[in-house]
């Protein structure tokens, strides 16, 4: 049939339903791990956080009541999730290994690449240079957390994301999951994943542009 519309689909065994917001169901994925790891409502801290619900890592556990904290520097992103994510924390910085003033890279078609980095951008696009307030993750985790590092770290912030991992304290301050990343693949990913484990992390699953980590405390809880 042509209008075929599928029927609503619901069983008690359907634990996390069937809905993502994410860009290869990235928060599906991480839904069963905090499952696995025992944990309702994660909290979340999500870097170059783009929109509140498209190609969101994180919109899937707003819905189900997890309560975090989002950065994204662009002007007219960050006012969405103002109106968007009004029960979470919503700030409108950059994150950086120090913190400062610093040049953001925009793109006029505001499609989730505007970055610190103008070579990640490519040559002929349309680009404008804004200057934001950069924090540190160790900033962002002392002011508004005490401390204590949310649940998961999810950050994509193009082609900066190993420096801001590199400058976490982990040894003081460390998330339980981590989502990044990691595209192209060749140039990212290998040095992601070999900084990420010898920090304590093991490798659990690569959602195409975006690799997943664990701490080691947990391991035994995922297998």
């Amino acid at each position: 049939m042509d209008d075929f519309n599928e029927p609503p689909i619901h069983h008690p065994a359907q634990h996390l339903g069937g809905r993502s917001y994410a860009q290869h169901a990235d928060d599906l994925i991480l839904a069963c791990i905090f499952k696995q790891l025992g944990i309702e409502k994660p909290s979340y801290l999500d870097i170059g956080a783009f929109h509140p619900f498209i190609i969101s890592n994180t919109y899937y556990f707003y819905k189900h009541g997890s309560r975090g904290i989002n950065c994204e520097p662009s002007p007219g992103l960050i006012d969405l999730f103002r109106t968007w994510r009004p029960y979470d924390l919503n700030l409108p910085y950059a994150v950086a290994p120090v913190r400062g003033r610093v040049p953001l890279f925009v793109t006029k078609d505001t499609d989730g690449r505007d970055s610190l980095l103008r070579a990640q951008l490519a040559s002929d696009w349309a680009v404008e240079a804004i200057e934001v307030e950069a924090v540190t993750v160790t900033d962002i985790v002392n002011e508004y957390c005490r401390g204590d590092f949310p649940d998961l770290l999810s950050i994509d912030i193009e082609g900066f994301d190993l420096a801001v991992l590199q400058s976490i304290q982990y040894e003081v301050m460390a998330p339980k999951v981590i989502i990044a990343e990691a595209m192209p693949w060749d140039n990212y990913g290998p040095g992601i994943r070999r900084f990420l484990e010898g920090a304590g992390y093991f490798f659990c699953f690569r959602a195409i542009n975006n690799i997943i980590f664990v701490h080691e405390r947990y391991r035994e809880r995922m297998f």
